[in-house]
């Protein structure tokens, strides 16, 4: 299923600049300075990304909001209709809140 709908093969330069990217703010980053508004979606029982690191990271941002989702049918795609169609609903629900929030948007 990968090979038909995802790219499999990346030049290795696609993954140096991310990589690069997180060991410089991962370091340097003052979280608490941060005043962009972030919404963050996981899983507790994602084994690729650790939910600790990201609910600690989330914490110290000012404008930082946790969403965890365990209702969707892959601990680490939490949403789209390949991986995990059952929770696309309410993530785009919830993300649409957050960003019309985010920008002042009255309700």
């Amino acid at each position: 299923m990968y090979a038909r709908y995802w790219t499999t093969t990346y030049p290795i330069g696609a993954a140096l600049h991310p990589v690069c990217l997180f060991r410089i703010l991962g370091s340097t980053l003052d979280y608490g300075r941060l005043g962009l508004p972030v919404l963050a979606l996981a899983n507790p029982a994602d084994r690729v990304n650790a939910f600790t690191a990201t609910a600690a990271a989330v914490a110290r941002l000012p404008r930082g909001e946790l969403e965890v989702v365990l209702d969707s049918e892959n601990t680490h795609v939490i949403a789209g209709d390949i991986f995990a169609p059952g929770s696309n609903e309410r993530v785009v629900r919830r993300a649409l809140e957050f960003a019309t929030r985010a920008a002042g948007v009255p309700n």
